[in-house]
């Protein structure tokens, strides 16, 4: 007798359920409600930059501004910049990385490139998470999964501030796309763009430990050494008083009272330098740990291993609520472990991790130690489901592809070993 064949995704019928039943009714709604959540917080935050409320694209384009004319915007390194005492957290390849921004139109053109490439970027975030889900759980799963990361809130943070956020991790969406499809030197080359936060795209070099990728880590931190290299020569400013001020006696400390490094220093009493210092460590250490355990494993599914890093760097560098976007893969990654497991204890971390990054900062900022509750929902969401994601491997059996394929589709969601 012939098994009866398999029912696709959207035939499976609905368990517990009509509301988280795949093709239930509530799958259906919420991505309607996901995306209207999340054009309403970008359309608020972008009223509140174009009445002249961005003021943190309002610093990058003053540093710009400096630089363009051939003076480091950091008075630190420069002696006169431009008679102005203007600090510069950012690194000198950023300067070059502001030229689409700014040249040559300034604050105008700032706002539009900056709108329009993170609606561009959240469109990408989007379509990885629809063909890394569409072909194992169905349209309608996928379609909650693409919009998630819309309604994250501190989405309409980064428009009214004018940050490069969600760029930036829209940049880190297409570079796993690239390192899924086993093209690591334009995933390189796309990382090291996001590199315009490097508090953001750093956590995520791991992925390119990943297999024979780490070419691609090499070719974007070479395309970054160019960069400084030719600001440095722009502003006669020497590379290696750049390279002492950054590892050396920068105190890191860039965002005042906010983020988890400064509240771990508040409460051990370390420099922020020391407390960064030990995230850097921690990541480096976890990387390696999590290769030697991939190692047996032929294609790695890159979105379990990125939540996990995303975790472990919005806990271990500074950050605002306009940062939470790079938490979206350790979202997807519960969510899709909720999916594949469908079980109450997924369901509920799944919910509780949408809820934290969903919620407005502003309801939640004089609540009493919410960030540290925060704080421990992301950490434990990462470790979760990076753990609960990994395929037995039958010991002596290197090589051995996972039990489950999230997906064969170009979107790329496993990194190739060769």
């Amino acid at each position: 007798m012939l098994p009866s064949p398999t029912p696709s995704a959207d035939s499976i019928p609905p368990t517990r359920s009509r509301w988280i039943g795949r093709g239930g009714t509530g799958l259906r709604i919420l991505p309607a409600a996901l995306v209207a959540y999340g054009v309403f917080i970008l359309i608020v935050g972008a009223a509140h930059a174009w009445r002249g409320g961005d003021v943190d694209m309002g610093q990058r384009l003053r540093e710009y501004s400096l630089f363009r004319r051939g003076v480091y915007p950091c008075h630190v390194l420069e002696k006169d910049p431009g008679g102005l005492r203007i600090y510069s957290v950012y690194p000198p390849y950023a300067f070059l990385l502001f030229v689409p921004f700014f040249e040559p139109e300034g604050a105008v053109q700032g706002r539009v490139m900056i709108e329009s490439l993170s609606v561009a970027s959240l469109m990408v975030i989007g379509l990885y998470a629809w063909r890394r889900f569409k072909p194992t759980s169905g349209t309608a799963v996928a379609a909650v999964a693409a919009t998630l990361s819309a309604a994250i809130a501190g989405n309409g943070n980064a428009f009214a501030l004018g940050q490069f956020s969600i760029i930036c991790m829209g940049l880190i969406a297409q570079a796993m796309i690239l390192l899924g499809q086993g093209r690591p030197v334009a995933a390189g080359i796309c990382w090291a763009l996001a590199m315009i936060k490097p508090q953001i795209a750093l956590c995520f070099a791991p992925l390119f430990l990943v297999g024979a990728n780490i070419r691609g880590l090499v070719c974007g931190v070479g395309v970054l050494g160019i960069l400084s290299l030719a600001a440095c020569e722009w502003t006669e400013v020497s590379p290696r008083a750049v390279v002492d001020h950054w590892f050396f006696r920068s105190n890191l400390n860039f965002n005042g009272h906010a983020g988890g490094p400064r509240a771990v220093a508040a409460w051990t009493g370390l420099s922020q330098r020391h407390i960064v210092g030990l995230g850097l460590v921690t990541i480096a250490g976890v990387a390696l740990g999590v290769r030697r355990r991939l190692a047996k494993i032929g294609d790695v599914d890159l979105l379990p291993l990125a939540g996990l890093f995303g975790a472990i760097g919005a806990l271990a560098f500074y950050h605002r609520h306009y940062d939470y976007i790079m938490l979206w893969p350790t979202l997807l990654a519960a969510f899709a472990v909720a999916d594949r497991r469908r079980d109450r204890a997924s369901l509920a971390i799944a919910a509780v991790m949408f809820l934290s990054l969903v919620i407005p900062e502003r309801w939640l900022k004089d609540v009493p130690y919410q960030l540290l509750v925060r704080s421990a929902v992301w950490g434990a969401t990462g470790v979760w489901a990076f753990v609960v994601s990994l395929p037995n491997v039958t010991p002596g059996t290197p090589g051995l592809k996972p039990e489950r394929q999230s997906s064969s589709s170009s979107a790329g969601p496993t990194a190739h070993s060769g």
